[in-house]
């Protein structure tokens, strides 16, 4: 079996640099090491070594660079641990096998980042069990009456041939975006088409409702509640 087989799942879930970290311990029990050439095989393969950087392009997103390093160290590390007697390769080959990791991973997974799609899906799946369930449709919204909805995330407003969502900052944050950052999570959905920002910039925009015409409140406002076709589509597994 190569090597690359057996360390690619212990390499994706791996927390940064522990690879490193073990390994370059290893070392210095087996070898006498001038710990400035040490620290500088290190750094340079934080960096994504030349053998990485070759298999990249220029669209590939910073979060693929860092998986990028991630394997960059790991292979560093191995040949360290070669040259130290502790693995049973031939110089060269912990490289190799994480060149060919990479170069899977990179097939599997391509250049986009992932963690947008994850976002997607994610918001996908909330308007899916609470688009028409949680939300006060505008017109029965009006200022002569208060509107029930209990567990209420926003409000609903239907034209002629075209309908949106106004969302809570809180609903956003909390259950939408719940473990992303939210102005990362805005951006995904900008770009989808699915989520419209501000004429000010910013990811929420401004609007009064009829229950309180008086008190404009910003909200997320979504024109779709699924993403444009061609966005990024597959969950993936975090490996960051």
């Amino acid at each position: 079996m190569q090597p690359h087989s057996l360390l690619a799942p212990f390499v994706l879930f791996l927390p940064r640099q522990l690879a490193s970290v073990f390994f370059v311990h290893f070392y210095q029990l087996g070898a006498d090491t001038n710990k400035s050439t040490l620290s500088c095989r290190v750094n340079k393969a934080v960096s994504a070594d030349d053998y990485l950087v070759g298999l990249l392009k220029a669209e590939a997103s910073g979060q693929v660079r860092r998986v990028a390093s991630r394997f960059a160290v790991t292979g560093e590390a191995l040949e360290m641990a070669t040259e130290a007697g502790f693995t049973g390769w031939e110089a060269g080959e912990g490289r190799k096998a994480m060149q060919q990791c990479f170069a899977d991973w990179l097939q599997r997974y391509g250049l986009g980042n992932r963690e947008d799609s994850q976002i997607l899906d994610q918001a996908e799946a909330w308007f899916a069990a609470n688009a028409f369930a949680r939300f006060i449709d505008w017109h029965d919204a009006g200022s002569d009456r208060e509107p029930i909805m209990p567990n209420c995330a926003g409000y609903r407003r239907r034209g002629s041939d075209s309908i949106y969502w106004l969302v809570f900052p809180g609903v956003f944050a909390d259950e939408i975006a719940e473990g992303f950052d939210k102005i990362m999570a805005a951006s995904a959905l900008v770009k989808a088409d699915m989520l419209q920002a501000g004429n000010d910039g910013k990811s929420t925009s401004v609007h009064k409702t009829p229950d309180l015409p008086r008190q404009p409140r910003r909200f997320y406002k979504f024109l779709a509640i699924v993403r444009k076709e061609g966005a990024e589509a597959e969950p993936l597994p975090s490996a960051t």
